[in-house]
């Protein structure tokens, strides 16, 4: 059976990078303001009671706007601060290397 949120190691070889859902994932959530900050914080509550302690989020610019709340506030006043939450929009130029970055501080963690 799946976990909430989708959560789950992205490959069977590695360890360390899981997978989710976006904060308050829903079809009815994409429009400015959506998510309540509810949703976020008890995303976070699953996302810490798995282990999680980074995050590196693939929100695009146009979908951060579907948080009543700044989202990297919301998950900075739960745990995910700017040294554990990383945001790279895959459509933007660096998207790459912003990721391989995030990644290798993770794993030098």
């Amino acid at each position: 059976m799946p976990l909430p949120h989708n959560f789950a190691r992205v490959s069977g070889r590695d360890e360390l990078v899981y997978g989710s859902s976006r904060p308050g994932y829903s079809k009815d959530n994409e429009k400015p303001g959506a998510v309540t900050t509810e949703e976020v914080v008890l995303w976070c509550q699953f996302m810490q009671e798995n282990g999680v302690r980074r995050i590196l989020s693939l929100l695009g610019d146009d979908e951060v706007e579907w948080y009543a709340e700044p989202i990297a506030d919301s998950l900075a006043a739960h745990g995910f601060d700017g040294n554990h939450y990383t945001r790279a929009g895959v459509f933007v130029d660096g998207a790459v290397e912003v990721m391989l970055d995030a990644f290798k501080r993770a794993d030098a963690a």
